[in-house]
């Protein structure tokens, strides 16, 4: 009997347990060899065990075997199996693994994580200064763009120029998101190349068409068209409604689209075509967008519904989001827009919740992406002239009272009665305990 067998056989008696627990059931059994685990070679080994998160070893002294051990091999730490497991930081950071392979997988990522943000930092010295800014497109008509737009021009055409190519401008609601965005892809329309139309339009070859997907609310489409019509000279495409497939001929979608700058959908279209059967075949998941633009990008939030999945699978090069609330109640909102984005390695989820969890520098590195993925300014911030980015006059208050004429007094009088008599009825039953139904009062 080896030496190792002899020092487990001697704790065993000297606790003197019941019964070995079954984790040393089949003593004979070698499974796992201390010293050198690349050498096959080993003079001694314990029984295979199975590990229990956070057991605290107890440490034997190592065996007499002979002259040729290495330093490696000068402790041998085992689990006391007497030991209750103690929940700790460190198991409860990892409850959100299902697997020890999906706790693999996160360690094998993290490297990836660290190179992904020293990329970021070192993309951050490239980043547009407040001053910095690019002129208005000549194409643009009808709007004269204010300096934190022609700033965020800049800022747009660095994103597109760095992983994950694209971002998310978080603009406060009123300082003209959508002008913005228009006034860059008019920017970015003229600073492409020609191609002859069989370059652009050959199936065969894996190319983006030079068009601009925008999903929206189905209400904002038309909000949208007149904005594009009224401020650019691009083209525009609403794919929308029960006879869309009607103006797209099959297997024509890449021809189709790409007659056009700007094609606008809504979320709801773009879920159902992603959850049809015949996925593959649906017009907006059959061509490489050269953009896609989330209006409200906020819809998205929640990463498991099947809109996110679908804005997510949808084939572009640049990414864009367009919303005043980046992040709603928690931080996955900001998962949702990463995954879109598809920025890895933070578009798994997994890899997401290790590096966001609170542990150290979590905090620092969530900042880091955020600096250089959004860009949000609101009414309240000022320029570099110490001016607010949108002046607007001071609000004044004033009471103007009217007088009623008979009739509205009439009126008015007939609904004083009713919900008086109504209370009445109200605080009478609640006295009695009765019953009574939900009493909405007006301030008369």
């Amino acid at each position: 009997m080896s030496s190792i067998q002899l020092k487990l056989d001697k704790i065993w008696n000297h606790t003197d347990p019941p019964s070995k627990p079954d984790v040393f059931a089949n003593i004979n059994e070698i499974k796992t060899c201390i010293g050198n685990t690349e050498s096959k070679s080993s003079s001694f080994a314990i029984p295979a065990a199975r590990w229990r998160p956070n057991q605290r070893p107890f440490v034997l002294p190592p065996p007499a075997i002979n002259s040729n051990a290495t330093s490696s091999m000068r402790t041998i730490q085992l689990i006391d199996p007497m030991i209750t497991p103690m929940p700790t930081t460190s198991t409860s950071s990892l409850k959100h693994f299902q697997s020890a392979q999906n706790l693999f997988s996160i360690g094998k990522r993290m490297p990836e994580v660290e190179v992904a943000l020293t990329q970021l930092v070192a993309n951050m010295e490239k980043c547009p200064r407040p001053e910095q800014e690019l002129p208005q497109p000549l194409s643009l008509r009808n709007v004269t763009l204010h300096g934190y737009q022609r700033h965020a021009l800049a800022w747009m055409e660095w994103r597109e120029s760095n992983p994950p190519f694209g971002g998310i401008l978080a603009d406060d609601m009123g300082l003209g998101k959508t002008v913005t965005t228009i006034a860059f892809l008019q920017l970015r329309m003229n600073s492409i190349k020609s191609e002859s139309t069989e370059q652009i339009f050959d199936a065969s070859k894996v190319r983006a068409i030079p068009t601009t997907l925008v999903i929206c609310p189905a209400t904002l489409m038309s909000h949208w068209e007149t904005e594009i019509t009224k401020f650019s000279r691009m083209r525009c495409f609403i794919y929308h409604g029960s006879s869309r497939k009607k103006d797209i001929p099959t297997g024509g979608a890449i021809r189709a689209f790409g007659q056009y700058c700007v094609v606008l959908t809504s979320y709801e279209l773009v879920r159902a075509e992603y959850t049809s059967s015949d996925e593959c075949k649906n017009p907006l998941f059959a061509v490489k967008w050269q953009r896609v633009v989330l209006d409200e990008a906020h819809r998205i939030r929640s990463h498991k519904s099947q809109t996110s999945q679908a804005c997510t699978a949808i084939d572009a090069i640049y990414r864009w989001g367009l919303t005043g609330t980046p992040i709603h109640n928690k931080a996955d909102d900001f998962y949702s827009l990463l995954h879109f984005l598809h920025y890895s390695p933070f578009d798994v989820y997994s890899t997401w919740k290790l590096f966001s969890s609170n542990q150290y520098k979590s905090i620092e590195r969530m900042k880091t992406i955020v600096r250089s993925l959004i860009l949000r300014r609101t009414k309240t911030d000022y320029d570099l002239n110490g001016k607010l980015l949108v002046p607007l006059p001071s609000k004044q208050i004033e009471d103007i009272w009217l007088r009623l004429s008979d009739e509205e007094m009439k009126h008015y009088q007939r609904i004083r009665m009713e919900m008086t008599d109504a209370y009445k009825l109200f605080i009478r039953n609640r006295r009695e305990k009765k019953k009574t139904n939900t009493v909405v009062l007006f301030t008369l």
